[in-house]
């Protein structure tokens, strides 16, 4: 399946935008094998869980883009490293220094 990567980054940035916690340091994603949309999202403490509703809502938007083809899956990780440092997946779609 060809997937316009364009489109995902704009869908990206329209769900997220006002959606982004200040805790979130950084948001990538990658499309898997299996044609699941991969997001990872790093943030410097523990998000709250208002704030992982941001980031689920967001992500719903997405889905809703491209119905039925892109399930998303949302992994959260804490770090304290630069950002430099971070782990990130195919393309970033926030990064916050």
């Amino acid at each position: 399946m060809n997937i316009d990567i364009g489109l995902l980054y704009r869908s990206f940035q329209r769900a997220l935008l006002f959606n982004v916690p200040r805790k979130v340091r950084l948001i990538s994603f990658s499309i898997t094998q299996e044609h699941f949309i991969e997001i990872l999202v790093v943030s410097e403490m523990d998000l709250d869980q208002e704030a992982k509703d941001h980031i689920f809502t967001a992500a719903g938007e997405v889905e809703g883009d491209f119905v039925g083809l892109f399930p998303c899956k949302i992994t959260f990780e804490v770090s304290n490293k630069p950002a430099e440092a971070f782990r990130m997946l195919d393309h970033v779609v926030f990064a916050a220094a």
